[in-house]
């Protein structure tokens, strides 16, 4: 079922609670450079050993209300503002690509949760690298394009419409049902309340490429296949929700296949957003041309995580932060938790993340928006421990990396040292399309210190 929202009164003026990154629209002509960005560093030599623990988060049923005045007092109200835009984001091989966005307004945004601490502990590139364990104190760093709150909060969302062409905002949880904004107009600026959100990780989209079916009115069922293309998506206007547990320490386990079938503790989180281009798309956006796009036509040449490729996601500015995870060696026996990585597909395209070093183990997942039970690259909840994990369009999957001393070392290794292990695509397109031979698509490392 397709249920519309319901806008309130005019908004406020919102203060924005989780703004990630300013509300640009740049010039469509103008280009942007990364500053510092690096040559290309071989990935090959990495090793390949060891075990982890993976996890992956489901998106609970929500609820769309009226805006009342009280809402704007009431204790647990998070207000968050998107301005649906567009700005120029250079791939890495410097190729400039025009791409649609949400927007927070206020500026870039931060740590979660809010209060605790960063490590001090860092290395030249910025990656968070703490040389001890403190449980319950270390900050997570989420990327662009990432939202949050709390599981008993309420969200006043405002969105303005800053492009030439109705676009709305979308929620999935499962095949058949779905909630929207319904469209919003060019220059047109709604308030709408969310409430009722369960732990886990959403993606939210503008999905005005679909056609939906005819049904009641103010209802209609999902678009099914092929009727939800994905294009808009695919051009930008994407982004994730998480939803974290009153203890921002824990995550929500899937039942019955999760790590220990309920709360799970992490140290740290990480999102990594996987993506693929197709620039004649982006093109066509450019150009005011995005409806004559056609799905059948989608031939990525570039693959990004977290809006990175190959050596910028490792050494590129800003990815220690949020895309690198780095630890102290621990040992998951004695219940010393490793780190959430929560691994979120908004491309067109299968990817596949293999993690060296450790393998992972699945904590919750949830599952995609086109699933079919028979796809032998489906993944069985049940197959806890994972080096690769696919993860279809649209799909989310949450997996704990234990940060395990590697079990192929044939003696423990000496304290104070640093190990970096790789994580890249599987999915071979990925691996040799634009932006350089392998490793130049979606690939990062992890780094294990003694």
């Amino acid at each position: 079922m397709r249920v519309r929202a319901k806008e309130g009164a005019p908004p406020s003026e919102p203060s924005p609670a989780v703004p990630l990154e300013p509300a640009v629209s740049p010039p469509v002509a103008a280009t942007e450079t990364r500053p510092g960005q690096t040559t290309r560093r071989q990935f090959l030599t990495y090793g390949a050993v060891g075990l982890a623990t993976a996890t992956a988060t489901g998106a609970g049923l929500f609820r769309w209300g009226n805006r009342s005045a009280s809402a704007q007092t009431a204790p647990g109200v998070r207000r968050i503002s998107l301005d649906m835009t567009h700005r120029i984001e250079t791939l890495v091989d410097g190729t400039p690509l025009y791409t649609w966005v949400y927007a927070p307004k206020g500026g870039g945004g931060g740590s979660f949760p809010e209060g605790a601490v960063l490590p001090t502990d860092k290395a030249a590139d910025g990656t968070l690298a703490p040389r001890q364990m403190l449980h319950r104190h270390w900050a997570s760093v989420f990327p662009e394009r990432v939202l949050y709150m709390y599981e008993d909060e309420t969200v006043e969302l405002t969105l303005t419409n800053l492009l030439d062409q109705p676009h709305n905002w979308t929620m999935r949880e499962d095949d058949s049902t779905y909630f929207d904004t319904g469209p919003l107009a060019p220059g047109e600026t709604k308030t709408y309340t969310l409430k009722g959100l369960t732990p886990g990780t959403y993606i939210f989209e503008d999905d005005l490429d679909s056609t939906p079916k005819r049904g009641l009115a103010g209802v209609g069922r999902q678009p099914d296949g092929g009727e939800h293309g994905g294009v808009n998506r695919s051009l930008g206007l994407y982004g994730v929700l998480i939803v974290s547990p009153t203890d921002p320490w824990m995550a929500i386990s899937s039942s019955g296949s999760g790590v220990h079938g309920g709360q799970v503790e992490f140290e740290r989180q990480y999102v990594w957003i996987f993506n693929d281009h197709d620039t004649s798309w982006n093109a066509l956006a450019q150009a005011g041309r995005a409806s004559e796009i056609v799905i059948d036509t989608h031939l990525p040449s570039y693959f990004t995580l977290n809006g990175r490729s190959g050596v910028d996601s490792a050494d590129g500015p800003g990815s220690g932060m949020d895309t690198r995870p780095c630890g102290m060696v621990r040992d998951p026996q004695k219940g010393d938790p490793g780190q959430l990585i929560r691994l979120v597909n908004v491309g067109l395209e299968i990817h596949g993340a293999h993690i060296h070093g450790n393998h992972v183990q699945l904590v919750r997942r949830a599952l995609p928006f086109k699933y079919d039970p028979g796809d032998p690259l489906e993944i069985v909840p049940q197959l806890a421990w994972k080096d690769v994990v696919p993860i279809h369009p649209g799909d989310r999957v949450d997996v704990m990396l234990p940060f395990e001393s590697p079990r192929d070392c044939a003696t423990p290794p000496a304290g104070g040292l640093e190990f970096h292990y790789p994580m890249h695509s599987h999915s071979e397109p990925s691996q040799v399309a634009g932006g350089g031979l392998y490793p130049g698509g979606q690939l990062t490392d992890w780094i294990l210190l003694t």
